[in-house]
């Protein structure tokens, strides 16, 4: 089986695949959850979030995850780290820098998260735990 470029499946700024040759590892991974995009086995189809698809997260970036982009592991809804950047989670949750004015100035951290619409959002690792919960719920019709 030949392996992917890694390019399609990890971060841009994660310079690991370019070094390594027929990297496979990825930065992106599915939340898992009764009330998630993926409640279990299946997925939800886009009919059961109309209207709501620019404000659910369907993946997490995560950093160093040292998962195959092939082997079927997800992040459990219930298993994820608060707050994003909690280093004895489950899985370091990827921390990019903003770049500051001056400096003495820190830096603002934050992840990447794939919306349902497909849109990427820079979400601050500051942001709060009931509002990550609730950008990973999908309200049932």
């Amino acid at each position: 089986m030949q392996k992917l470029d890694g390019a399609v499946h990890v971060c841009p700024s994660d310079q690991t695949w370019n070094q390594i040759e027929n990297y496979s590892e990825t930065s992106y991974l599915a939340v898992v959850g009764d009330n998630t995009m993926w409640p279990g086995a299946d997925s939800r189809s886009l009919k059961d979030v109309s209207g709501q698809t620019a404000s659910i997260i369907m993946l997490v970036e995560v950093a160093d995850s040292g998962i195959d982009f092939f082997e079927p592991r997800d992040l459990f809804f219930n298993e994820l780290s608060f707050p994003l950047n909690d280093p004895d989670g489950p899985y370091p949750v990827s921390q990019h820098q903003s770049k500051t004015t001056w400096p003495w100035q820190t830096p603002d951290l934050w992840v990447h998260v794939a919306m349902v619409d497909g849109s990427v959002k820079s979400l601050p690792v500051s942001t709060c735990l009931e509002a990550f919960r609730a950008m990973l719920t999908v309200d049932d019709p």
